[in-house]
């Protein structure tokens, strides 16, 4: 390094003067062509971030997911793109013949479960005891609820999971049992509502991310090769941990001991005095001998 730095300040001290000045402009042209494009470039992408961040309501206004079933409707593209032209922003004219679609679907999947049902798969698999959980929709589930509560066997329905469609809260079971001396004398099996969306939302892949990446690298390439990542090799867990709380009841019978003394007293007239005790009372009975 200091050998280069010899030979550069040598170099630098035998050329001319006028050459020394056009070199030092040439390099402060560069350095305020440099700024000019940074403050386009930063310019540009504080406007992405502030169109993008209004793709947010429009892609959960256009999802539906009914029975494991996850869809995103045409409409949702079209919105976007829509909503971009109206900010100034052509991505057909900009990008010709790149996709918005796997923008759009690298941060749908990556905020559902994975059900194996459909098309469009989610990224969040259910798992309960490293196992995967397998979905069901809400009527099969609760016949399962059933079948474990009437067999007593917990197994039928703990590797089971669905999904309520109104809050996308995902059910899972859980059981109660109460063994007395042995023997279970009650066995209740309960859904259980599970909020996800608030555990996973960090991991995620949103699509104001890929957006900014898109206008930052200029390169839909590169851009829709991020997005293949979330939509076909992203695997999110989302565990069930079981807790067991055990209650012990403890029942302490007191038995009372009685011991009872019996005696008997000779008395003039022919009679008889029993005196019966025990350790509550004591009582007197006459017995009258009519010989």
């Amino acid at each position: 390094m200091d050998e280069i730095n010899s030979v550069a300040k040598k170099i630098w001290s035998k050329m001319p003067r006028g050459i020394k000045i056009k070199f030092i402009a040439a390099g402060a042209g560069l350095l305020i062509v440099g700024v000019l494009v940074l403050n386009t470039w930063f310019g540009f992408t504080a406007k992405a971030i502030e169109v993008s961040n209004g793709s947010a309501d429009i892609i959960k206004k256009g999802i539906t997911f009914k029975d494991g079933v996850l869809n995103i409707d045409q409409s949702v593209y079209d919105n976007i793109k829509n909503a971009l032209k109206e900010k100034g922003i052509d991505l057909d004219k900009t990008y010709p013949g790149f996709d918005i679609k796997k923008m759009v679907q690298a941060e749908v999947v990556t905020n559902y479960p994975h059900t194996g049902r459909g098309e469009l798969q989610g990224d969040v698999y259910m798992k309960r005891d490293d196992k995967d959980l397998t979905y069901v929709t809400k009527a099969d589930f609760d016949k399962k609820v059933q079948e474990a509560q009437s067999s007593g066997d917990f197994d039928k329905v703990k590797y089971y999971f669905t999904i309520n469609d109104d809050n996308m809260d995902v059910i899972v079971a859980s059981y109660t049992k109460k063994t007395v001396d042995g023997i279970v004398t009650e066995f209740t099996v309960t859904p259980q509502n599970l909020s996800y969306w608030s555990h996973i939302t960090q991991f995620s892949m949103p699509y104001e991310f890929l957006y900014v990446l898109l206008v930052s690298t200029n390169s839909p390439d590169y851009v829709s090769a991020v997005a293949d990542l979330a939509i076909k090799n992203t695997e999110i867990n989302f565990t069930v941990l079981d807790s067991t709380s055990t209650y012990t009841t403890v029942t302490v019978y007191n038995h009372a001991v009685i011991t009872r003394v019996d005696t008997a007293e000779q008395v003039d007239g022919g009679s008889q005095v029993w005196t019966i005790r025990d350790s509550r009372r004591a009582y007197t009975s006459r017995t009258d001998n009519n010989n």
